[in-house]
């Protein structure tokens, strides 16, 4: 059954400029002015499915894809979420808590070598022989060190440290955090 533009226009919601454009495009029509109403309609839903493909799953441009957003948000979440795991096994520690270990660390060893000149010259004012001034400064440096790494072997606990059997760097990433690289 033939219909006019009009009657396309109404049952399409547009207005018969509109019609006489789609035809342009590829809306079916029988002659000029004449339409078949269930063609019409048919190409006119896939006319509008092809728009809606071609624009995606975000309506708006300046509104961001939800889809995207959420998939963002989870991968957030889990690397959160491990790194906090790391940080809990001790493979993952905080900047800040690494500087100020090292710099009780510094601290310590400068106070113990920069008293040795005091605590060593007054028994060495009066000794003549070089060999055992350099022997005695070579020991009291000896046990200077000695107390430093075993201080130091109090705050690793009893993680084995030794230059054989683990190779160390301290990478910070953005989250202030530093691993250990083995």
């Amino acid at each position: 059954m033939s219909v006019d533009v009009h009657a396309v226009a109404k049952a399409l919601n547009l207005t018969p400029r509109r019609v006489q454009q789609l035809r342009s495009e590829g809306l079916p029509s029988l002659g000029r002015g004449q339409y078949e109403l269930g063609p019409c309609m048919a190409w006119y839903i896939r006319y509008l499915q092809g728009l809606l493909e071609k624009r995606g799953p975000n309506v708006n441009a300046d509104t961001p894809d939800l889809i995207a957003e959420r998939t963002r948000l989870a991968k957030e979440q889990g690397d959160k979420l491990a790194i906090e795991n790391s940080i809990k096994r001790g493979e993952l520690v905080y900047v800040s808590d690494v500087i100020q270990t090292w710099s009780e660390h510094i601290a310590g060893a400068k106070a113990k070598l920069l008293s040795l000149p005091s605590k060593i010259a007054p028994q060495l004012v009066n000794q003549p022989n070089a060999n055992v001034i350099a022997a005695r400064i070579r020991a009291e440096v000896d046990t200077a060190l000695i107390e430093l790494a075993e201080s130091n072997d109090e705050y690793l606990g009893s993680v084995e440290t030794s230059e054989e059997t683990m190779e160390t760097a301290a990478e910070a990433d953005d989250l202030g955090v530093v691993g250990q690289l083995s």
